[in-house]
């Protein structure tokens, strides 16, 4: 890069910073009342250092953006939505972004340095930390999960690499502590194999003890109402029966990720209740529904593999292509 370009580039960045430590953040301010009392100054400083308010500051943006219409701009006054689109500052949307995640990251890791794991002590470890992830820090979903990272060691940040990219919920990353040889010896982690990582070896039935680690890693636990450890072995040993003709329907559709595989068996599980779960993919059950359950989800849109937007798109395919059948 020339001189020229350089400076260019840092005029840009300055441009951006400018623009969120003013009009940004007014628009801000007058929609979050915790900042409202604030000045313009120690609202940003405020909303900077805190990763989950950032978060719903982005999600502010991306539902209401019409309220950012005068503010974020391209060079001739036009509103911009798009994350490729270059602004009046002269980067695109998604390079402001970029640069807001990565500040609050590394302001995060600074004045926590305590939590990180390994890569030397204080400052240093900040650094070290943040020197390894700022390449993977990108997006704004990224804002919310900034305390997550902040927990996983920077050689396995290392050694994740892009595959980081792949989780968008805390309690998946947190999974990401548990030991997993496969990611030492270059394989994918757990989270992001595919399904049939779940069947025990030659068999075309669930390893109870595979499923268990995806469970763990996941806290599916949330799904359930008790949300007990109890409960998730119970419900264990009773998705483990599920016949291997049910399971060939999924696979498919579904069997290309672990995480959407074994929600898909959870929905089914927890929220229609065990008999409703046996009816379908217990030995001799009803196949058919199955299969017309996973013709509706490949004409769906794929949601991202967080548990609550799996959760909202299986149970809307659940109930619609049930009672259609139920119906007929």
């Amino acid at each position: 890069m020339t001189a020229t370009a350089v400076e260019q580039n840092n005029n840009a960045i300055e441009a951006v910073r400018e623009a969120l430590r003013t009009d940004v953040i007014e628009v801000i301010r007058s929609q979050i009342a915790e900042l409202q009392t604030m000045s313009r100054e120690a609202a940003y400083e405020h909303v900077m250092s805190r990763p989950l308010l950032l978060d719903g500051c982005f999600q502010l943006f991306r539902m209401r953006p019409q309220i950012f219409r005068e503010v974020v701009v391209d060079d001739s006054g036009t509103p911009v939505t798009n994350d490729n689109v270059v602004l009046r500052c002269g980067r695109t949307l998604g390079d402001a972004i970029t640069l807001v995640v990565r500040a609050a990251a590394k302001r995060y890791f600074r004045s926590n340095s305590h939590m990180i794991q390994g890569g030397g002590k204080g400052p240093r470890a900040a650094e070290t930390l943040y020197g390894v992830l700022s390449h993977y820090l990108r997006f704004d979903w990224q804002a919310g999960l900034i305390p997550n990272y902040i927990e996983l060691p920077p050689s396995l940040i290392g050694t994740l690499g892009e595959y980081l990219l792949e989780f968008r919920e805390g309690a998946q990353i947190m999974g990401l502590r548990d030991h997993d040889p496969l990611i030492e010896d270059g394989g994918p982690p757990l989270l992001l194999d595919s399904a049939k990582r779940l069947f025990e070896g030659g068999k075309d039935t669930l390893d109870s003890e595979v499923l268990w680690k995806v469970c763990q890693r996941m806290k599916l636990a949330r799904v359930l109402a008790n949300e007990s450890v109890r409960d998730l072995r119970i419900a264990v040993s009773n998705i483990i029966t599920a016949s291997p003709e049910a399971l060939a329907e999924m696979m498919p559709t579904l069997g290309g990720d672990v995480r959407r595989f074994t929600v898909f068996l959870f929905v089914v599980y927890s929220r229609h209740g065990v008999q409703f779960f046996k009816t379908h993919f217990g030995t001799g059950g009803r196949s058919y529904v199955i299969r017309r359950w996973m013709t509706r989800l490949r004409q769906n849109p794929i949601p991202p593999p967080t548990l609550a937007a799996l959760i909202e798109s299986y149970e809307a395919v659940i109930n619609t292509a049930t009672s259609e059948l139920d119906d007929g």
